[in-house]
Order: C-alpha cells, then structure tokens, then sequence
C-alpha cells in the first residue's frame, strides 16, 4: 500500500551515493519532492492522489539522510542543485517541477533560483523560515546553539557541522528507537488526524527512522547549508512559486511566508484555513495539480 515504483539510488560525479524512490505514472509529468527534516524517500504525502494526478513523483534523499552520503562542508545550497540536475538527466527528465515541504523548502527554492532552465513550477508547502540572517527576528528566535551555528556556518562551515552534531543529538538519537516522539504535544488537531490510521502512522515513522541511520550527524550538512551562504537569493526566483500555507501550522510563521512573497517575484500565496504544517497531505492532489499544469 505504501510501496514506490522504485527504490533505488545513482552514483554522483563526486563519488556520493543518491538514494530517491519514484511514485506514480513513470512516463507522466515529472515533480521533485524534497522532504522535511529528519525525514526520506520513503514517504509520499498521498498516493493515491498521485496516481489521480498522473504524475511521476521523484522523492530524493537530501545528502546525509536515508541511503544519500553526506558531502563535503563545502557543498553549499546552490552547488546541490548540480546533484538535482545529475538525477534529472539519469531519469531522462528535461524539465520538471520541485516541491520542499517543511525543511525541504528552500531547496525547492535553490532549485528554482539556480537551475530555472530544468524547472517548470516550484512550490514549498509549510516551509518558509530562511534566510534567518535577512527575515526580521528570525535570528532571534533561534536557541544559542542556533546562533553560534549560524555564525559559524558563515565563517567555517566544517566547525559548524561538528558543533551540529553535537546539537542534534538530544533530539535526534531518540528517533532511531522512537520516531513518533518527533510529534509534538502541542501539535494541532488538523495535524494528528493523519495519525490515527495505523498504516500511514507506521509509513511515516519509517521514513523517520531511515532518515536518522547515520545518526546526529544527518543533520550536520542541511543545517548548515541552510544557514551558511546560500549562493543565491530570493529575488532570483523568476519562475512561478507557489507558497502553500496551513493556517494552524505550529512551524511556519505566516509572517516568514510574507517575507518570502515579498521578496519573490510573481509569489503565489495559498493559505488552507483547515490545514497546520500537514497541508502537504490535506491538499496533496491541489499542489501537484498547480505544478504539473492540470486542473485542480
């Protein structure tokens, strides 16, 4: 029930493995979904309204996590696109759509902003909290650690990593044995109803338990490029971007999603009245239909 079409990986020019699973039609309209954080390959917000939808769904998994190897701390956000570009050109895909839900969101945004040439649509659903060096109070709101990583992200990316993984493991080590213990007590009512059916609980847990195999360290480079130097910005999106925002999510401001559609040009803001950082599963088929082109 939960199965991809495919579970495999390719070999990247630099040496690194690329684990990815593909979903839906193989030879329909092809969309990357960049997943959340900790989280894999191994899970697709709605199955069956991809198949509805007829699109071919690839799920990579970003480096460090599941099957996919960690590069260098050099490798910044804009340099990972030529890993998107190498497993779109493995697929045969010469254009197509990217998605980040939640941690996933600003490589949806790289991919948008770098390679727009490969990119059709982009979109991140429950996602937009970077830049923290640019969105008003945004560094702020980070922990000591968070400041002291962002710093040094900046500076010296390979001491960040190390102070990283050091960070992460509170959290993190807990969800190899328990990965329902990302949730949250205070989580919305529009999130936990997914969890309530056995199955999709167990898919989602797994594809946390695969995300976090290496350990702390799964964390290490995506925190870190994602606070370090980008080597683009948000104005340098020119393709269409969708920002899906649910109105009860816990995670994402609807502020950072104001500061993203201010700085985006020709943003398109959806808000989901009855969805929290889960919008990604309540409005699976709505989403894909605005980045594959079909009606909705």
């Amino acid at each position: 029930m939960f199965e991809p079409v495919t579970d495999r990986s390719i070999q990247l020019a630099d040496g690194r493995t690329l684990a990815f699973t593909e979903w839906g039609d193989l030879e329909g309209p092809p969309v990357m979904l960049f997943h959340g954080t900790p989280h894999s390959r191994l899970w697709c917000p709605d199955i069956a309204a991809t198949q509805a939808a007829g699109a071919h769904l690839v799920i990579p998994d970003r480096p460090g996590y599941g099957r996919s190897d960690e590069p260098q701390a050099t490798l910044t956000m804009r340099g990972w696109t030529d890993d998107m570009i190498q497993l779109a050109d493995v697929l045969d895909l010469d254009r197509f759509g990217v998605i980040g839900w939640s941690g996933g969101a600003t490589y949806a945004l790289a991919c948008a902003a770098v390679i727009p040439e490969r990119v059709t649509v982009g979109g991140e659903v429950a996602g937009s909290g970077w830049p923290i060096g640019e969105e008003p109070g945004a560094l702020e709101r980070l922990t000591d650690a968070g400041r002291r990583i962002h710093a040094l992200a900046q500076s010296d990316p390979a001491a960040a990593i190390v102070l990283v993984e050091q960070s992460a493991a509170e959290w993190v080590d807990p969800l190899r044995e328990h990965p329902e213990s990302i949730m949250d007590e205070n989580d919305p009512p529009e999130d936990m109803r997914h969890f309530d059916d056995p199955a999709w609980a167990a898919n989602f847990y797994e594809a946390i338990t695969e995300a976090v195999r290496i350990g702390p360290r799964c964390t290490a480079w995506d925190t870190v490029a994602g606070y370090g130097l980008w080597g683009f910005g948000l104005e340098d999106v020119t393709i269409d971007f969708h920002l899906w925002h649910g109105a009860h999510d816990p995670w994402e401001r609807q502020s950072s999603v104001d500061f993203w559609a201010g700085r985006i040009p020709g943003a398109t803001v959806t808000v989901f009245e009855d969805s929290g950082h889960f919008a990604v599963v309540d409005h699976w088929g709505e989403i894909l239909s605005a980045v594959i082109g079909t009606p909705g």
